[in-house]
């Protein structure tokens, strides 16, 4: 797989990964965030949050477990 370039995508989705990056940083390597800590974390509603966590699991940036 080649690298994605991440300063191509929307400041929106590059938020949404800083901000999945510094709760796995704090909280160790396989730290799972619920979409409502994520929604909370970045000020957007659960709905929009979900949509977009969807998107990144759909390019491969991050994994998304449904309950």
């Amino acid at each position: 797989m080649s690298a994605m370039d991440l300063s191509t995508l929307h400041e929106r989705t590059q938020d949404y990964l800083k901000t999945l990056w510094g709760f796995e940083e704090r909280n160790g390597l396989g730290a799972t965030m619920s979409l409502g800590d994520l929604a909370k974390a970045t000020d957007q509603k659960l709905p929009t949050t979900s949509e977009a966590v969807k998107r990144l699991a759909a390019k491969g940036l991050v994994e998304h477990e449904r309950y």
